[in-house]
């Protein structure tokens, strides 16, 4: 089984039957959306956490957490919570 990573049991099978193999011209042009989806999916940038800045993951659907952890959103919450709830002392 080659080394390409758009190459599959079921393509070995259909391969046994056709005449386009893996280094074929033909072969390449018809991998080559896959291979592109394949590129652009390991070359996502993974997303900063808002409030510890670590790397947080990607899920692979939808956009990306805002937080890394619940861990990191309450305390973010509760960050903002006393921000807002600071009362000022007066003189």
């Amino acid at each position: 089984m080659p080394d390409d990573p758009g190459y599959s049991k079921r393509d070995e099978r259909r391969d046994d039957n056709a005449d386009v193999f893996p280094g074929d011209e033909c072969w390449t042009l018809q991998k080559a959306d896959m291979r592109r989806a394949l590129e652009a999916q390991q070359t996502i940038d993974s997303p900063l956490c808002s409030h510890c800045g670590e790397e947080g993951e990607y899920a692979g659907i939808g956009r990306h957490r805002k937080y890394c952890s619940d861990r990191c959103r309450v305390a973010a919450y509760r960050a903002r919570k006393r921000k807002v709830h600071a009362v000022p002392k007066v003189a």
